[in-house]
Protein backbone atom coordinates (compact mmCIF):
# COMPACT_ATOMS: atom_id res chain seq x y z
CA UNK A 1 0.00 0.00 0.00
CA UNK A 2 1.33 3.20 -0.76
CA UNK A 3 2.01 6.14 1.30
CA UNK A 4 -1.36 8.02 -0.23
CA UNK A 5 -3.59 4.86 -0.48
CA UNK A 6 -2.92 5.31 3.51
CA UNK A 7 -3.56 9.10 4.01
CA UNK A 8 -7.28 8.33 2.04
CA UNK A 9 -7.52 5.13 4.76
CA UNK A 10 -6.70 7.56 7.51
CA UNK A 11 -8.86 10.02 6.43
CA UNK A 12 -12.01 7.98 5.88
CA UNK A 13 -11.46 6.35 9.68
CA UNK A 14 -11.52 9.48 11.02
CA UNK A 15 -14.62 10.86 9.45
CA UNK A 16 -16.17 7.55 10.34
CA UNK A 17 -15.01 7.91 13.65
CA UNK A 18 -16.34 11.87 14.06
CA UNK A 19 -19.72 10.55 12.27
CA UNK A 20 -19.95 7.80 14.93
CA UNK A 21 -19.41 10.04 17.57
CA UNK A 22 -21.51 12.52 16.20
CA UNK A 23 -24.42 10.43 16.02
CA UNK A 24 -24.12 9.26 19.38
CA UNK A 25 -23.97 12.33 20.97
CA UNK A 26 -27.41 13.04 18.90
CA UNK A 27 -28.95 9.62 20.19
CA UNK A 28 -28.05 10.26 23.47
CA UNK A 29 -29.25 13.98 23.32
CA UNK A 30 -32.65 12.87 21.85
CA UNK A 31 -33.09 10.47 24.45
CA UNK A 32 -32.30 12.29 27.42
CA UNK A 33 -33.69 16.21 26.54
CA UNK A 34 -37.05 14.75 24.39
CA UNK A 35 -37.62 10.90 26.04
CA UNK A 36 -37.84 11.65 29.65
CA UNK A 37 -40.49 13.62 31.19
CA UNK A 38 -39.96 17.51 32.64
CA UNK A 39 -36.44 17.70 30.68
CA UNK A 40 -37.73 20.26 28.88
CA UNK A 41 -38.34 22.60 31.59
CA UNK A 42 -41.22 22.76 33.53
CA UNK A 43 -43.03 25.16 31.33
CA UNK A 44 -43.52 26.10 27.29
CA UNK A 45 -41.82 29.55 28.04
CA UNK A 46 -39.28 28.04 30.55
CA UNK A 47 -37.52 25.83 28.59
CA UNK A 48 -39.66 23.50 25.83
CA UNK A 49 -40.26 26.69 23.17
CA UNK A 50 -36.77 27.83 22.87
CA UNK A 51 -35.76 24.04 22.25
CA UNK A 52 -37.86 23.60 19.78
CA UNK A 53 -37.49 26.99 17.89
CA UNK A 54 -33.56 25.75 17.96
CA UNK A 55 -33.84 22.83 16.13
CA UNK A 56 -36.85 24.41 13.74
CA UNK A 57 -34.04 27.14 12.88
CA UNK A 58 -30.98 24.93 12.41
CA UNK A 59 -32.67 22.52 10.01
CA UNK A 60 -31.88 24.88 7.18
CA UNK A 61 -28.32 24.52 8.64
CA UNK A 62 -28.15 21.04 8.87
CA UNK A 63 -29.63 20.43 5.16
CA UNK A 64 -28.20 23.58 3.62
CA UNK A 65 -24.92 23.71 4.28
CA UNK A 66 -23.51 20.81 2.73
CA UNK A 67 -25.24 21.47 -0.17
CA UNK A 68 -23.12 24.88 0.03
CA UNK A 69 -19.82 23.12 -0.64
CA UNK A 70 -21.20 21.32 -3.62
CA UNK A 71 -19.23 23.47 -7.15
CA UNK A 72 -21.73 21.49 -9.20
CA UNK A 73 -24.49 22.81 -7.44
CA UNK A 74 -23.02 26.76 -7.44
CA UNK A 75 -21.89 26.68 -11.19
CA UNK A 76 -25.51 25.10 -12.37
CA UNK A 77 -27.87 26.53 -10.47
CA UNK A 78 -26.32 30.01 -8.59
CA UNK A 79 -29.84 31.29 -7.81
CA UNK A 80 -30.46 28.27 -5.51
CA UNK A 81 -27.33 28.33 -4.37
CA UNK A 82 -27.90 32.10 -3.30
CA UNK A 83 -31.22 30.81 -1.74
CA UNK A 84 -30.37 28.01 0.32
CA UNK A 85 -27.29 31.01 1.54
CA UNK A 86 -29.39 33.08 2.57
CA UNK A 87 -31.25 30.59 4.53
CA UNK A 88 -28.61 29.43 6.11
CA UNK A 89 -27.73 32.57 7.45
CA UNK A 90 -30.88 33.74 8.97
CA UNK A 91 -31.66 29.94 10.28
CA UNK A 92 -27.83 29.94 12.08
CA UNK A 93 -28.45 33.49 13.10
CA UNK A 94 -31.78 32.58 15.43
CA UNK A 95 -30.54 29.34 16.54
CA UNK A 96 -27.08 30.23 17.20
CA UNK A 97 -28.79 33.64 19.40
CA UNK A 98 -31.45 30.79 20.73
CA UNK A 99 -28.49 28.39 21.90
CA UNK A 100 -26.69 31.44 23.57
CA UNK A 101 -29.69 31.53 25.30
CA UNK A 102 -30.20 28.20 26.42
CA UNK A 103 -26.47 28.00 27.53
CA UNK A 104 -26.61 31.20 29.75
CA UNK A 105 -29.99 29.71 31.46
CA UNK A 106 -29.11 25.75 31.55
CA UNK A 107 -29.22 24.29 34.84
CA UNK A 108 -25.78 22.71 34.34
CA UNK A 109 -23.26 25.53 36.04
CA UNK A 110 -20.36 23.34 34.07
CA UNK A 111 -22.05 23.57 30.44
CA UNK A 112 -23.02 27.37 30.30
CA UNK A 113 -19.65 28.81 29.42
CA UNK A 114 -18.82 26.29 26.22
CA UNK A 115 -22.16 26.47 24.75
CA UNK A 116 -22.30 30.65 25.44
CA UNK A 117 -19.07 30.20 23.51
CA UNK A 118 -20.08 27.90 20.71
CA UNK A 119 -22.99 29.58 20.27
CA UNK A 120 -21.51 33.27 19.83
CA UNK A 121 -18.20 31.21 17.52
CA UNK A 122 -21.15 30.24 15.25
CA UNK A 123 -22.77 33.49 15.03
CA UNK A 124 -19.69 35.21 14.61
CA UNK A 125 -18.47 33.16 11.67
CA UNK A 126 -22.10 32.95 9.62
CA UNK A 127 -22.27 36.77 10.23
CA UNK A 128 -18.22 37.00 8.70
CA UNK A 129 -19.63 34.61 5.93
CA UNK A 130 -22.74 36.81 5.26
CA UNK A 131 -20.20 39.71 5.05
CA UNK A 132 -17.72 38.25 2.73
CA UNK A 133 -20.75 37.37 0.07
CA UNK A 134 -22.32 40.58 0.06
CA UNK A 135 -18.98 42.00 -0.43
CA UNK A 136 -18.41 39.41 -3.03
CA UNK A 137 -14.93 38.48 -1.77
CA UNK A 138 -15.23 34.64 -2.28
CA UNK A 139 -11.41 34.27 -2.39
CA UNK A 140 -10.60 34.79 1.13
CA UNK A 141 -12.23 31.35 2.67
CA UNK A 142 -10.36 29.48 -0.16
CA UNK A 143 -7.11 30.61 1.04
CA UNK A 144 -7.44 28.45 4.18
CA UNK A 145 -6.81 25.93 2.06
Amino acid sequence: MNPTQLKSIAYHAWLLLLAALGAYYLYRAIDYRFLHAGRLGPSLFDKQLWYVAHAAFALPVIFGAPLQFVPALRRARPRLHRVIGKAYVYGASLAALMAIWLGATIEYEGSRLSLVLTGLLWLGFTLAAWRSAVRKDFESPRLSR
